[in-house]
């Protein structure tokens, strides 16, 4: 019966280390794994902080593929958190962008 046990204890420790945020290190750098409902609050967060700081100057984001979505009225999250839906403003009027949360690199004034 011992024997069982000591088996599955490995199975066990990993399931319970894959749920918690983890941090991968990789030479200089180090990787931060978070759920992507956090990071698209975090990114949200981050928007309006922006937005509230200087609200005259136009918010823009860059991605991690190179797109830059500049004049940003709006950021929505998606309920799952996986996607953004960036609102930007345009001479033809407001349009609608999705965005995949792990490729937005970071928010800026443009």
């Amino acid at each position: 019966m011992k024997a069982l046990f000591l088996l599955f204890l490995p199975f066990a420790l990993v399931a319970q280390e894959t749920t918690a945020p983890a941090q991968i290190q990789s030479g200089y750098r180090s990787t931060l794994i978070i759920e992507a409902k956090a990071r698209s609050e975090d990114i949200i967060k981050a928007y309006e902080l922006l937005k509230r700081e200087k609200p005259t100057l136009k918010i823009s984001a860059r991605t991690y593929s190179g797109q830059i979505l500049s004049n940003i009225a709006d950021i929505t999250p998606m309920p799952n958190g996986t996607l953004l839906l960036f609102r930007i403003a345009s001479t033809q009027g407001v349009k609608n962008q999705f965005v995949s949360v792990e490729d937005v690199a970071d928010l800026f004034y443009s």
